[in-house]
């Protein structure tokens, strides 16, 4: 996991000198250790226009609340739904602080179907997603992109123009003209 620290800070609603506290990625996820006394998670299979489906994984502190959501399409991810890749502990320290994570496997990657093809679906997969999220009970009306390497060039592929309720992005490691 990549200064997940950084991460936190830029989408936390907490004071600057309490964030300060977090800056340390090992010190930000020991703290956050506990402080969740259940984290709601389940899975969506959520249909492309093609008929694709697309596992995606949400995690909430409660059901039947609202909050502003936390969005990671990843292509690095196991089939194998007990191994973890980081973003469960990454999903806990957002939770923790009042947001809802939407983690979707990328096409043809972990436990989603269809081929990975790197760039073709992604505007339109990352378009539909968004679609399906604001559809959803748990969101407020605004959406984060979080992402690093081909994490960050999902979010990318859509984002010309923003949606009105994309409020932020922390999109880093990815070179925005590929050719």
């Amino acid at each position: 996991m990549q200064s997940a620290g950084l991460y936190a800070m830029m989408f936390s609603t907490k004071s600057p000198s309490y964030e300060r506290a977090y800056r340390n990625q090992a010190g930000l996820l020991r703290q956050a250790e506990g402080r969740i006394e259940a984290m709601v998670t389940y899975d969506a299979f959520v249909a492309m226009p093609d008929g694709v489906e697309l596992c995606t994984e949400v995690c909430l502190r409660v059901r039947g609340c609202t909050y502003p959501v936390v969005f990671l399409r990843n292509p690095y991810c196991p089939s194998d739904p007990a191994a973890d890749n980081g973003v469960k502990g990454l999903a806990t320290v957002f939770v923790d602080r009042g947001y809802a994570v939407v983690h979707q496997h990328c096409r043809g990657t972990g436990r989603s179907q269809g081929d990975f093809l790197p760039f073709q679906d992604d505007r339109r997969d990352g378009l539909e997603t968004l679609g399906w999220i604001r559809r959803q009970p748990f969101y407020n009306g605004e959406i984060f992109l979080f992402g690093g390497s081909y994490m960050s060039a999902v979010h990318l592929a859509y984002l010309d123009p923003p949606p009105p309720d994309v409020k932020g992005a922390v999109l880093q490691v990815f070179d925005a003209d590929r050719y």
